[in-house]
């Protein structure tokens, strides 16, 4: 008889570890690296994303997934490892396909999978707002022409249920009998999303009507729209903050040591003045959606004193 280590017996019954550290940004995840996720249900070489089954976070089928906004991490971690076969496997939940031509990590409803999604954990520290973006796939080419809805939400903290963010809804994510439909995805989440030391995304489908069909969560990119800099008064009190330059526009606070206007002018690097405005009352926005993406020095001036802070206009 074969003799079974009391370690071997330890490795087989081990829970797979299901702690989720939230990733600094900008955070990416392509699913080219095959060996990532080695076993059923373990998700413990990848960083900063767990797939739940979502058992009974929804009742019948054709649930939207925009209404599912429950916690589901009391749910099974699901992840059906080293698939070859998003066509013909009809089990549902989270799957990896790495034998195919393009790996990715797909979800799919079923009568046991009510509401499957992915949860990715981020830190947005200083960061004003972040923008989400990621292919939906669908990467099953049997016949079956289920409607699969897919829903993007969030949520600050670790607990708690989520937000629905509708910009991130598809109504139907795949197409019968081909599986070269894509949907790109790209959101900025809402502002309380950002400078928060944990934030949850997440992306979830539901049971549809009729064989459901598999969608990959591909190409993940969450990044910061913009920075948070805060203002340090000079001895005069003259003060600036830049306090979310988001695709081409700095809303800014500032505080000036008398309530004259003040005025605000934008540099590019090469010390070229391309924006000049004056404002009053404390706080004013600048478009520069016309610039390029790149380092801008601001400069704010109140009588007699003056204060720079750099500016990053992001795309």
């Amino acid at each position: 008889m074969r003799s079974v280590t009391l370690a071997a017996l330890l490795a087989v019954f081990a829970l797979p570890a299901v702690a989720q550290t939230a990733q600094t940004l900008p955070f990416t995840q392509d699913w080219s690296d095959i060996n990532l996720i080695q076993n059923d249900d373990d998700w413990s070489g990848v960083v900063g994303i767990i797939g739940y089954r979502g058992d009974d976070l929804a009742t019948g089928t054709g649930t939207d997934p925009q209404t599912v906004l429950a916690d589901g991490s009391a749910t099974p971690v699901d992840v059906l490892a080293n698939r070859p076969d998003p066509s013909t496997l009809t089990s549902g939940g989270v799957a990896e396909f790495d034998q195919i031509a393009n790996p990715v990590v797909a979800l799919q409803g079923s009568g046991t999978a009510d509401a499957p999604h992915l949860v990715i954990r981020v830190n947005t520290t200083g960061v004003a707002l972040v923008r989400v973006r990621y292919v939906v796939r669908d990467v099953d080419g049997s016949m079956d022409d289920a409607t699969q809805q897919v829903a993007l939400q969030y949520r600050v903290g670790t607990t708690g249920d989520y937000v629905n963010v509708p910009a991130g809804y598809i109504a139907d994510a795949t197409t019968a009998g081909t599986a070269t439909q894509e949907t790109a995805i790209d959101v900025t989440l809402p502002a309380d999303a950002g400078n928060q030391a944990s934030v949850d995304i997440r992306v979830i489908t539901t049971n549809a009507p009729g064989s459901d069909e598999w969608v990959g969560i591909d190409d993940i990119q969450i990044t910061a729209a913009g920075v948070s800099t805060a203002g340090t008064p000079d001895a005069s009190g003259l003060d600036l903050a830049i306090v979310n330059p988001l695709a081409g526009i700095a809303s800014l606070r500032y505080t000036a040591p008398t309530a004259a206007p003040v005025a605000l002018s934008l540099f590019d690097v090469t010390g070229r003045r391309v924006a000049a405005w004056t404002a009053t009352g404390g706080q004013s926005t600048v478009d520069a959606s016309a610039l390029p993406a790149g380092v801008y020095v601001l400069r704010l001036s109140a009588g007699a004193e003056t204060l720079t802070r750099s500016v990053t206009v992001v795309r």
